[in-house]
């Protein structure tokens, strides 16, 4: 065996336009275009939310809430099958508001105001799923 095939074989992986370097670069402009994507269908999906439910803004769903609290669930779904059933849904996005925000109103207030964020949440779930 030669210097030189040993060398391959030691830093081959590592090497500019290596298959292993294709590779990566290739999974990185994937993720970069799935990336976009993402941000383009939550743009879309948000905007659509804030004209539909515009009570929401003020009870704390806001750009900040779906940027920050609720991001990993939002870019969950969005990575999943539509129809897999572990996908979050808007019940997982109300709960998460309810963690936040829920010590602000009373009891009755807070279960009231869960369900009716479960139900609109869900509308923003759908309307992300149809940016894809």
């Amino acid at each position: 065996m030669s210097v030189a095939t040993i060398r391959t074989m030691v830093t081959g992986w590592w090497l500019p336009g290596s298959a292993r370097t294709q590779s990566i670069e290739a999974q990185r402009a994937t993720d970069e275009a799935s990336a976009a994507r993402y941000a383009q269908a939550l743009h879309g999906a948000w905007q659509r939310f804030t004209r539909t439910y515009p009570a929401w803004k003020s009870r704390g769903v806001d750009e900040r809430f779906v940027h920050g609290a609720v991001a990993p669930l939002l870019r969950k779904r969005f990575d999943m099958r539509q129809d897999d059933r572990r996908a979050p849904c808007g019940m997982d996005v109300a709960a998460v508001w309810a963690r936040q925000f829920g010590l602000l109103y009373s009891s009755a207030e807070r279960v009231q105001l869960t369900a009716e964020l479960a139900a609109a949440a869900g509308d923003l779930l759908r309307w992300l799923d149809e940016g894809r």
